[in-house]
């Protein structure tokens, strides 16, 4: 805090203050370190707080981490006719989608130049994935940085991604063109919505016109016309799933062996994987429980046990709670004091464990509304959404939110279920536990037609 008038500390502790209590959930979300976890608890805590010199030191690291970022690459040999790339990005999806879209950037003769508007999981690891960008700091708030990169010189595209909230893509798709003076703006919807965090663009009719939306499949191409029944049907694009080229499917047999020996599985083992949400993401959804995500747990795991109960080989729950999920703990201790069959027993599938590494343990995956339930089939894996009926559970949310047409594709979708009570989950995981695992259906390489469209 050198340097700084005993006023301006005054301010810049109220406005940190100000920004950890809206955002608490989300901070704590990307934070690891104990000691990190509990000074944000404390700083956003109802009392003020007078913070040392080393937890000041310390909690200027964090809000750095998580603030909205600028990185920028240019390429010094690039034809003069390339173009300049904006992109945007927060949340793991959308990281998931983006992260090699950008690295297709970098190595395209048609791009002379990528600036990246990150926050939250992608601000979080974009330096580490790509150390040839610069940090662009001009002094200036994010969106004034980012005018003074395109007066500089011409940002040609921008392609912005959806987040849960308060994410990047508000720059790119309500001022992309006017305050950026970009030619066209593409959105990645890289998802397939969810009951809690459902493709959240904002009012429309302040949106700049988007130039075309990219999406996983028809069934998203579907969704996305439900939820803009506007948009021109023709500038949908079902191009193909962004994120499957980190899907690793080459590795699916080693990481199988190799992770359920580290967690304690056996072999013949029939294994779900359970992936937890956010119940901050479902405050609007009417009737919702304020701890939606650990009572669908809870609901999950009595299903689970009647399932165990009547088998007699070896059965594993493995909880994987979501980055953003500040209460982390509760729902991988949720197990501990259960008294479970013999046969079943409760793991913890957080990091260190990549994604990848738990799914291809798993026989199955279910979640409350999770990307990775449509993508299941593409692992060669099972899914199962948790759309439970009664109060405060998701069943009402995921009907109203998809519609009967929509919920009557994913039923047809082969490998994709919808439990409605602990009761159908037991018995859809009954059905599936005498199948054998299905063949990946995989997806063929799509960022070579995103750029087809970004770069024209």
């Amino acid at each position: 805090m050198e340097g700084i008038s005993l006023e301006g500390k005054a301010q810049h502790d109220e406005d940190a203050e100000k920004f950890l209590a809206k955002n608490k959930g989300q901070v704590l979300g990307i934070l690891e370190d104990p000691a990190e976890r509990e000074l944000v608890q404390r700083f956003s805590g109802d009392s003020a707080e007078i913070l040392s010199a080393d937890d000041e030191r310390r909690l200027a690291g964090v809000l750095e981490r998580f603030e909205t970022k600028i990185f920028e690459y240019e390429k010094s040999d690039a034809d003069p006719e390339a173009k300049r790339v904006l992109v945007t990005s927060d949340n793991p999806g959308s990281w998931n989608a983006v992260k090699p879209l950008i690295a297709a950037l970098g190595q395209d003769s048609r791009c002379r130049g990528v600036i990246a508007v990150v926050s939250g999981i992608a601000g979080k690891q974009f330096e580490e994935e790509y150390p040839s960008f610069g940090r662009v700091q001009g002094g200036k708030t994010v969106l004034g940085d980012a005018i003074s990169l395109a007066d500089r010189e011409p940002i040609d595209a921008v392609v912005a991604s959806v987040s849960d909230k308060n994410g990047p893509e508000d720059l790119a798709l309500f001022g992309g063109k006017g305050n950026l003076g970009a030619r066209k703006t593409f959105f990645i919807f890289e998802g397939y919505g969810g009951v809690g965090g459902a493709f959240n663009l904002g009012t429309t009719d302040q949106m700049e016109k988007i130039d075309g939306i990219f999406c996983n499949d028809s069934f998203a191409q579907a969704l996305v016309h439900k939820l803009l029944p506007d948009y021109p049907t023709d500038h949908i694009y079902a191009t193909g799933t962004l994120a499957a080229e980190g899907f690793e499917l080459g590795k699916a047999t080693g990481y199988r062996a190799e992770t359920r020996t580290k967690l304690g599985i056996g072999t013949d083992a029939f294994a779900m994987l359970y992936l937890g949400d956010v119940s901050a993401d479902y405050a609007k959804v009417p009737g919702a429980h304020p701890n939606i995500n650990t009572k669908t747990f809870e609901e999950t795991l009595a299903g689970v046990e009647t399932f165990a109960g009547a088998e007699k080989r070896e059965v594993a729950l493995i909880v994987r709670p979501h980055p953003r999920d500040p209460d982390k703990e509760k729902l991988v201790n949720a197990g501990e004091n259960e008294h479970l069959p013999g046969n079943l027993s409760v793991k913890n599938g957080s990091k260190p464990f990549s994604i990848n590494e738990v799914a291809y343990a798993s026989d199955v995956i279910v979640s409350i509304a999770g990307t990775e339930n449509f993508f299941a089939p593409a692992r060669g894996r099972r899914s199962i959404f948790l759309a439970y009926d009664g109060p405060g559970f998701a069943g009402d949310a995921f009907r109203s939110f998809y519609g009967p047409e929509l919920i009557e594709a994913i039923r047809r979708t082969l490998g994709v279920y919808i439990a409605s009570s602990s009761t159908e989950l037991a018995e859809i995981l009954e059905r599936i536990s005498k199948e054998p695992l299905p063949t990946p259906v995989g997806t063929s390489a799509v960022v070579a037609g995103v750029l087809d469209k970004v770069l024209k």
